[in-house]
């Protein structure tokens, strides 16, 4: 029974010593994920997404994007299931949900903020 609780105590040890390698790696395993069924930055503030979008490719610069920041990445990050990295035409990273660009909305105070949705026909959140 010793040398089962000694294999067990090696295991364990051996366990967080991985995770305490993997945690150093500066990365950050997604952006997000759901909150009361919208999706959410990891700060819990709602992402956007427009139609004016395609696949992995921004359409909002300029003036749209000071109204809809993008939501950037960094190069440590790394893609997590539906939660992937794009590169923007100024050469920055940004974070996108099953390929679709996402986005804040200027005007949402606070986690839980909705104002963003619907706005011209063209911005809507993920649920």
């Amino acid at each position: 029974m010793a040398f089962k609780h000694a294999r067990i105590a090696l295991v364990t040890a051996g366990l967080a010593a991985l995770l305490a390698g993997c945690a150093g790696t500066g990365g950050s395993t997604g952006p997000g994920g759901y909150q009361n069924r919208i999706l959410t930055s990891s700060n819990g503030m709602t992402l956007y997404v427009s139609s004016r979008d395609s696949f992995r490719k921004s359409n909002c610069t300029d003036q749209c994007e000071k109204n809809w920041p993008p939501y950037k990445a960094s190069p440590s990050d790394y893609n997590s299931g539906d939660f992937t990295t794009m590169k923007r035409d100024d050469g920055s990273l940004q974070w996108t949900f099953e390929g679709q660009p996402l986005y804040f909305f200027v005007k949402d105070a606070k986690p839980g903020d909705r104002t963003g949705h619907g706005i011209q026909g063209v911005w809507s959140v993920l649920d």
